[in-house]
């Protein structure tokens, strides 16, 4: 890892950083351009692509990559550079996707019942416009602009999802915004390109329900999603009411002076499941979620409900089966949850 580098032992040269905190690569090509050197090479299995990291010529390798050249340059006894360039793109490299570094994770704080985050989408450089009159970044005093630019983040993410519930829209005009994520949703795939589990970029571990939602978005497949869980406006108000808002707060949402509280209980028509249990359990415990689905194909189908059990978990669904006929048919569906008691079960995604 580059540290408090000498100026007289590394300037002009190009240096190589075989970092043990992967994280701080600014930090790594700051000291190391501070020192004098003419380049640099680094080593992260988390690179990023934002413009001024690269202001300086500098490589980032990942571990594989990087530890062959550590071996070139602890083992010989004059290590040259002959020439630092772009040489390909990869395509389809393992795994992908992941879920960025970043990204917000659960459980939800004000609704531990509602899963959150909702879904996946590609977030991390992103190629996109950019205001070309508003200077992007800053280099050697002078502000530069552009009309493209790399970019990560959640508002990258977003226009992806927006984008997808607007060609969804285009398609189904009469579903409902609730309708529209529910499709997004229940089409979300939770296997990377290696058929593994989304794994945690962060971590390189497998990811959980509460780091990826549920899934990545799938847009073709959620154009024929085959059930819907839709939500109407008292759905909403029901929601509302069982969380505890007061009076001023929930005309404050609901942008209306006039409301009924048909029902208090947190729990809406969602496309997810959250149980949540005391860490020690004495005694049988369960919990009971209901939810009505909705059919949006046009020919009959069979829909038999399938879950997998997580250990020390029971779980029972009624219906088991629901056969259904085109006509926008509904059915509701009871889901049971039961925790039979140490050792400890944390929120679970069940569909």
């Amino acid at each position: 890892m580059c540290q408090k580098l000498d100026t007289k032992e590394v300037s002009g040269k190009v240096v190589f950083c075989d970092n043990n905190d992967s994280s701080d690569i600014l930090g790594q090509i700051i000291e190391v351009q501070g020192a004098g050197a003419s380049a640099g090479i680094f080593v992260t299995e988390m690179p990023d692509l934002e413009p001024f990291l690269y202001s300086f010529p500098s490589i980032i390798l990942k571990n594989g990559s990087g530890t062959r050249v550590k071996d070139y340059t602890t083992g010989a006894s004059k290590a040259t550079v002959k020439s630092m360039r772009f040489a390909i793109t990869r395509l389809g490299t393992k795994h992908a996707p992941q879920v960025a570094k970043f990204s917000s994770r659960g459980p939800n704080p004000v609704s531990p019942g509602i899963l959150k985050p909702d879904i996946l989408a590609p977030g991390v450089d992103i190629l996109a416009a950019y205001v070309p009159n508003r200077p992007f970044m800053e280099e050697g005093g002078y502000k530069l602009a552009t009309d493209y630019a790399l970019l990560s983040g959640t508002s990258m993410a977003a226009p992806h999802l927006a984008g997808a519930a607007a060609l969804l829209r285009a398609v189904h005009r009469d579903w409902t915004p609730a309708a529209i994520r529910s499709a997004l949703m229940t089409t979300a795939y939770v296997f990377d390109n290696s058929h593994t589990l989304l794994k945690d970029q962060g971590t390189g571990h497998p990811a959980t329900p509460l780091d990826f939602g549920a899934g990545h978005i799938d847009p073709n497949k959620a154009i024929e999603p085959g059930l819907i869980y839709d939500i109407d406006m008292q759905g909403y108000v029901d929601f509302l009411c069982g969380l505890g808002y007061t009076k001023k707060q929930l005309r404050s949402v609901l942008r209306r002076d006039t409301w009924r509280c048909r029902e208090n209980r947190p729990d809406l028509n969602y496309p997810s499941f959250v149980a949540e249990f005391p860490k020690r359990l004495r005694s049988l415990t369960g919990k009971n979620f209901s939810r009505v689905v909705t059919y949006v194909e046009e020919d009959t189908a069979f829909y038999h409900a399938v879950s997998v059990v997580p250990l020390g978990m029971k779980i029972t669904i009624e219906p088991s089966t629901h056969v259904l006929l085109y006509a926008l048919c509904s059915m509701l569906s009871i889901l049971s949850v039961k925790n039979k008691g140490p050792p400890h079960i944390g929120p679970h995604l069940l569909s």
